[in-house]
């Protein structure tokens, strides 16, 4: 083993006494990281990236794989206080990059939790995602979002075959669902806050019209939604 190399015998069958360790050893690339055996690992620094490279057989790489050690760990990432007063606080990022053209996609993140074959339970959830206010003491001068999707790109030069949707839903169900299967469902307000409305969209935005071109009601809007290759408008009537 390299100097300054850490091994970690965690990876290994038969546990064998740790080793301290006052650095990790820079490597030009994956490769160059040394096993010392086929059901170990080794560690090291890629470009500035803690790398860990383990082996399934001699000489070839597995996936990185990070487990917690009981059913009721889990794995937490900057689970942590933070005390800056400035800038943003992020808890972790994921930001691959395509720099080849292909035919291959990029997916920033897969979840897919699931209960195993004849193995009943409560509930499944992929993800969920609950930012918390605590106490009653402290305001926001910005906004307050569960999820912020946003599609960017360097502007116009590209042809996107598909379709740009900020959320995709897709049904492969074969189950019987007493509650019935929807796309979205709002439940009533726990807090004392109500719901202000179903829909809030900015002034102007070009998929929803107020009013709307019409003349059966001056006060008349719409909501455009497209089914099929065909556009309609569901009919919005104005406050009174």
């Amino acid at each position: 083993m390299g100097r300054g190399l850490l091994s970690l015998s965690l990876f290994h069958e038969k546990a064998v006494p740790y080793m301290a360790t006052q650095f990790i050893q820079k490597f030009e690339d994956a490769a160059h990281i040394p096993v010392d055996t086929p059901s170990a690992a080794g560690v090291g620094i890629v470009s500035n990236a803690l790398v860990i490279r383990g082996t399934g057989t001699a000489g070839s790489f597995d996936h990185t794989k990070f487990n917690s050690p009981a059913d009721d760990k889990t794995i937490r990432l900057n689970s942590r206080d933070y005390t800056q007063t400035s800038g943003d606080s992020i808890g972790f990022q994921s930001k691959p990059r395509a720099t080849g053209t292909g035919t291959s996609s990029v997916y920033g993140a897969q979840i897919s939790p699931r209960f195993g074959s004849a193995v009943g339970g409560n509930s499944l959830v992929g993800v969920e995602a609950s930012p918390i206010l605590q106490g009653t003491t402290g305001d926001l001068t910005g906004d307050y979002r569960a999820f912020d999707a946003i599609l960017e790109d360097g502007g116009a030069g590209r042809t996107i075959t598909g379709v740009a949707t900020a959320l995709r839903v897709r049904s492969n169900l074969g189950s019987t669902v007493t509650g019935g299967a929807h796309i979205l469902h709002v439940l009533n307000e726990e807090g004392a806050t109500a719901w202000t409305s179903f829909a809030l969209f900015e002034t102007g935005a070009a998929v929803a019209v107020a009013p709307g071109n019409t003349t059966a009601l001056s006060n008349m809007g719409y909501i455009l939604i497209q089914i099929g290759s065909t556009l309609y408008r569901i009919p919005v009537l104005e406050n009174e």
